[in-house]
């Protein structure tokens, strides 16, 4: 192991729960440290629950899809902010343009978009009352409406 990373993990979603009563947020590590230790994209706090995930094409494409629906049905919408983490991009094996091909194809020009791909995404959670909490997430697909 290295501090340059491991093959390949950064497109295994790690599941955190942080028992809160927010929903769970996917986690993915970057590299390893020459101690052992895993850098991860965001906080693995104490006392929360830890499970692997996956994903595939399928996930990414249904999602995807799911999403920009959802979005396309909110009234008075001006404008779209889309991003994608990189590692639904490492899903989609030899076909890497079918995650923004689904988005070009669903939005049309019905309302301008953005869509970019990034490292980590910033999105909020609603706690177990009702209020939001800003969590910084991987592997997610996120879009913010104008």
């Amino acid at each position: 192991m290295t501090d340059y990373g491991v093959e390949g993990t950064n497109a295994i979603p790690f599941v955190i729960d942080y028992n809160d009563g927010t929903k769970p947020i996917a986690r993915a590590i970057y590299a390893i440290t020459t101690e052992g230790y895993a850098a991860c994209g965001g906080e693995m706090p104490v006392n929360a629950t830890l499970a692997i995930g996956s994903i595939d094409y399928e996930d990414v494409i249904g999602t995807t899809t799911e999403t920009v629906e959802t979005v396309l049905h909110t009234d008075k919408k001006e404008g779209l902010l889309i991003f994608s983490c990189l590692a639904r991009n490492l899903a989609l094996g030899a076909d890497a343009l079918a995650e923004m091909e689904t988005v070009s194809e669903k939005i049309q020009s019905s309302v301008p978009y953005h869509f970019s791909y990034s490292g980590g995404e910033i999105c909020p959670v609603y706690t177990e009352d009702g209020n939001l909490v800003n969590r910084f997430h991987n592997n997610t697909f996120i879009a913010c409406v104008f």
